[in-house]
């Protein structure tokens, strides 16, 4: 799989771009392009989103479609869809997250001693596609979602993840609580620090 390393930025929302291998044919390949969803591109999204939502995720942990319509619009948000292009620029997969204080009410986020700092962020949700599952698009969706929020100035930044899944994300994250049968899953999560201290 070919990366973009770097991020880069511009007036049209492009950050990456990256080639992957389908899995029914190896020999072909697909691009994937990482762009920012802002409030002026969330409509043209939003149906693809929810239904992404709802379908990768139980109703206990789903994020509901007023919170998925707050963070799109939310000036210190980070939202970013990843789309396919030999899928006619389909959605495969968006991360979103904002501020640590827009989630207070989740458990750990709520225990979080930096809560209440502008530069404390919270990864909300990250949603892959299933049919392009396991081929490296969540993980460049959630390092390119830390990245973002990093060049928007945040410094600490933290999420829930499955239980050590989150150790691919970033080589210095670390859990900060475990949660067993996080919200009825019968899954255990972490509340993982991804970047920061």
């Amino acid at each position: 799989m070919e990366s973009s390393n770097q991020l880069q930025p511009r007036w049209d929302g492009l950050l990456s771009t990256f080639r992957m291998s389908l899995q029914q044919d190896p020999s072909s390949e697909l691009r994937v392009d990482l762009e920012d969803v802002i409030a002026a591109t969330w409509p043209s999204v939003r149906r693809f989103v929810i239904q992404l939502e709802r379908a990768s995720f139980p109703p206990s942990i789903r994020d509901s479609e007023l919170d998925l319509d707050r963070i799109a619009s939310s000036a210190t948000s980070v939202f970013i869809a990843a789309y396919g292009h030999n899928f006619e620029r389909e959605l495969l997969g968006y991360v979103c997250g904002d501020r640590l204080s827009h989630f207070g009410a989740v458990p750990g986020a709520r225990d979080d001693a930096s809560r209440y700092s502008s530069s404390s962020f919270y990864i909300s949700s990250v949603a892959v596609d299933r049919r392009v599952q396991g081929r490296g698009i969540g993980m460049a969706l959630q390092r390119t979602g830390i990245q973002r929020a990093q060049q928007k100035g945040y410094r600490r930044i933290t999420a829930h993840m499955r239980t050590h899944g989150w150790m691919k994300v970033s080589p210095h994250a670390r859990a900060l609580q475990s949660f067993r049968n996080w919200y009825g899953t019968g899954e255990q999560y972490d509340y993982v620090l991804l970047a920061g201290h």
